[in-house]
């Protein structure tokens, strides 16, 4: 029973932290220039897209930008191939939204 419950824990808590980055990432997107429907669909599309970890270090990039063009620019020096692929896709995705 209780690994049952150190599991559920864990489980909480990671949900936990990737909701708060995801919503992290949706207001700092806002926050550097990014209109308010496209930062809540990048958020989504990054929440599909990447782990907790990994929404985490966008969510921190986002925070370390006062402009667009210096958060992608910061996405491509961040060295990891998985956070600028899921930043590219994100950004076709909501740039070309499917009815």
């Amino acid at each position: 029973m209780l690994r049952v419950s150190c599991a559920m824990a864990a489980l909480l808590f990671a949900t936990a932290c990737a909701t708060g980055a995801k919503r992290d990432i949706e207001t700092g997107l806002a926050d550097i220039g990014f209109p308010e429907k496209g930062s809540a669909c990048f958020a989504s599309e990054l929440d599909d897209r990447l782990s907790a970890e990994e929404l985490r270090r966008v969510a921190d990039l986002i925070e370390a930008t006062q402009e667009r063009s210096e958060f992608f620019s910061a996405v491509r020096g961040a060295g990891s191939p998985q956070i600028a692929a899921a930043v590219a896709a994100a950004g076709l995705a909501c740039a070309f939204p499917q009815s």
